[in-house]
């Protein structure tokens, strides 16, 4: 005869005893797709609200809008890496005029040497190279630091404060002091 004090909900996930891999903390199936790492496959997701805002959440969490708050989002996809989902949210919520715009600066730095000229626009590898750099041990990014970094890179446009006010508009940034903003995710 079972113990009733041992039986669990099934609705409730059970804990599995520790193990060598910390990161596996509840039972999974065997069914479930994993990548590589060991991962679930779509554990991140990328939402669309109906006011046309596209963000990310964790699977089986909770989200609302970072623009209106709403909690109605439809599921637009899953990705397995986090760095997957904010690459998606930033291409769901770039208007189609400035798609169009860096699809033909790319199209033309493809037909000219690949060379930074003084006082050049980067291009967004080369920016979020720019802002990895200007990062502080501790995680923290400054105007000061990223102004630097572009100085010392050569590119003028766009500026240190439009890159960090469109990373925090796009909720990769966050807002820790007067002057200092934090990664909301940590990459590789």
């Amino acid at each position: 005869m079972d113990n009733p004090t041992v039986l669990r909900p099934r609705t409730v996930p059970q804990r599995e005893p520790p193990s060598s891999n910390p990161s596996s903390t509840f039972h999974r199936q065997s069914h479930e797709p994993r990548n590589r790492r060991g991962c679930m496959v779509g554990e991140w997701l990328l939402l669309r609200c109906t006011c046309g805002n596209s963000f990310g959440s964790k699977s089986g969490v909770s989200a609302s809008c970072t623009r209106c708050g709403s909690p109605s989002a439809r599921r637009i996809r899953a990705y397995a890496e986090a760095s997957e989902l904010a690459e998606a949210v930033s291409s769901a919520n770039l208007p189609d005029e400035i798609a169009n715009q860096l699809s033909r600066r790319a199209r033309s730095t493809n037909d000219k040497p690949n060379q930074t000229k003084r006082g050049s626009h980067g291009s967004a590898f080369e920016l979020l190279n720019a802002m990895k750099s200007a990062t502080a041990s501790d995680g923290t990014l400054t105007i000061a630091s990223l102004d630097s970094t572009l100085l010392g890179m050569e590119i003028s446009e766009p500026t240190a404060e439009h890159l960090i006010g469109q990373a925090e508009m796009e909720g990769v940034l966050l807002r820790s002091g007067a002057d200092t903003w934090s990664w909301l995710q940590q990459s590789s």
